[in-house]
């Protein structure tokens, strides 16, 4: 491991193996659920499960980025860039690099991340032998057409409530869990089936801290912001806040942060 990877500062975009970087785990942790299997059959509950991992890896994945190299500077809609590169990273080379399935899906997303940011991050590539062989490789035609029409249909709807709150704080099921107060069990069914009609009030005002927030900060900073700790909050985050059941208070500090008082 070497030391840069050792320190975690920007280890994730230079680091030759990023798997050495001490927040890989902790990044990959979000897609550990996904069965490719089932997502590359087109079963649509697996797909659309793969699509809210993906998403919320990709936010946490920045968050970190913006946490280890703040002078990074994203190319315009690279978040959104990032969540369709989704269609693909299933079929990559990278998941002849790594068996589990969370590791060769964030070595794919951590690639294309890299790539993109040609000015600021080393290029990360799989051998031109593995290139091959994923290109080589046999898929099942009619799954495959299914996979990316489930895909491309999560991909352009926001998802419940639940789904939504995920993907823009870079959740884990427990963390959401964890806001309400609930199960990670529970937090599951809710990405599917959405929250129940008395959770539904909270969602919407954490959606609307996290709106009024979107609009004021950089993209992929949210989910940092809302884990650092702030004197406003007596030292809590604002995931400690919500948890809390403090949220109203919360969207309260947010307006007034922002000179938003007027509109309360």
């Amino acid at each position: 491991m070497t030391d840069t990877a050792k320190q975690g500062r920007c280890g994730l975009l230079e680091a030759p193996d990023p798997r050495d970087d001490q927040n890989f785990l902790p990044v990959a942790e979000l897609l550990r659920d996904v069965d490719l299997d089932r997502v590359l059959a087109g079963e649509h509950a697996a797909v659309v499960a793969y699509i809210q991992a993906w998403r919320s890896t990709r936010s946490r994945l920045l968050a970190q980025v913006f946490h280890d190299c703040p002078d990074a500077k994203l190319p315009p809609l690279t978040q959104e860039a990032l969540d369709w590169q989704a269609l693909q990273a299933p079929f990559s080379a990278w998941r002849l690099v790594a068996t589990a399935t969370d590791e060769a899906l964030t070595l794919d997303l951590i690639a294309r991340l890299r790539n993109m940011l040609v000015h600021s991050a080393r290029p990360l590539l799989p051998l031109d032998s593995l290139l091959v062989k994923a290109a080589g490789q046999d898929f099942d035609v009619p799954a495959t057409r299914r996979f990316y029409q489930q895909a491309v249909a999560a991909l352009e709807g926001r998802g419940t409530l639940a789904a939504q709150i995920v993907d823009v704080l870079g959740l884990s099921k427990a963390e959401l869990g964890r806001l309400f107060g609930v199960s990670r069990q529970a937090a599951d069914l809710w990405l599917s089936n959405d929250l129940p009609g008395e959770r539904r009030a909270k969602a919407a005002t954490i959606l609307s801290i996290t709106d009024l927030l979107s609009h004021r900060l950089k993209p992929g900073r949210l989910s940092a912001i809302a884990r650092r700790p702030a004197s406003a909050y007596g030292g809590l985050t604002m995931l400690d806040m919500i948890a809390a059941d403090r949220h109203e208070e919360l969207l309260d500090s947010v307006r007034k942060s922002f000179d938003f008082s007027s509109a309360a």
